[in-house]
């Protein structure tokens, strides 16, 4: 990846965000970044500091972030692979660390606006920064932007994904929409398959079903954020 290939992928971005009504996910495929994807990993390091100079050059601009999170997430798809993973292991760590520099680098408390929380609940979660995922929730409360109905529903929502998606296997299709209030035909769906989840309905009693579900989220149920 060069500066004139970036500077190309920066531009594009640019059209996706004004068109979109909400960002496009960091998964999304429509930048062709495939040729410069392959073979990323002998070179890593240069091709983080180009991402790291488009970024600094513009701090608060989001098409350059939203580039370098499409570049890593994608990346960090490929570590899947084990054999890759135990050819370039070092390498390997270091894009798991940047995306998660990159994406933590917008600070919730700054944000203000109802579409750019709602991208970054979901960039939280692609890395499980459910922590960060909540304080955003308490933004979303705390601004108003929601009604009450509403910001308790989608709190609810992502409550029960967070516990209930690593066994399910639409979870990467769920994920994406996490902080979208209009799934309820996918949670209808999950709904009818708790009982693959340890849920076996004629032998768990409710009460211990719902406290496992209280430890699973203890630890990012409560507001973080000032009232």
């Amino acid at each position: 990846m060069d500066v004139t290939t970036l500077e190309s992928w920066i531009s594009q971005a640019r059209h996706m965000l004004a068109r979109e009504e909400d960002y496009p996910l960091i998964s999304s495929r429509e930048i062709n970044m495939d040729d410069q994807l392959s073979g990323v990993w002998r070179r890593y390091s240069e091709q983080r500091s180009v991402l790291e100079s488009a970024y600094a050059r513009c701090p608060e601009d989001t098409a350059s972030r939203f580039v370098a999170l499409n570049f890593l997430y994608r990346l960090e798809l490929c570590l899947q692979d084990p054999v890759l993973e135990a050819l370039y292991e070092d390498e390997c760590d270091g894009v798991r660390e940047d995306l998660k520099f990159f994406i933590r680098l917008a600070e919730p408390d700054r944000l203000e606006d109802l579409r750019t929380i709602r991208w970054e609940i979901v960039n939280a979660c692609a890395i499980k920064d459910y922590e960060r995922a909540a304080r955003l929730y308490d933004r979303i409360e705390h601004l108003g932007l929601l009604s009450d109905a509403e910001a308790h529903a989608l709190r609810g929502q992502f409550h029960f994904l967070v516990v209930f998606l690593p066994r399910w296997e639409l979870q990467d299709d769920l994920l994406t929409r996490i902080s979208d209030l209009d799934i309820s035909w996918q949670l209808c769906r999950i709904h009818e398959r708790l009982y693959s989840c340890g849920f076996e309905r004629n032998e768990d009693a409710p009460e211990a079903g719902t406290q496992w579900v209280r430890n699973k989220t203890s630890h990012f149920s409560f507001p973080s954020t000032p009232r």
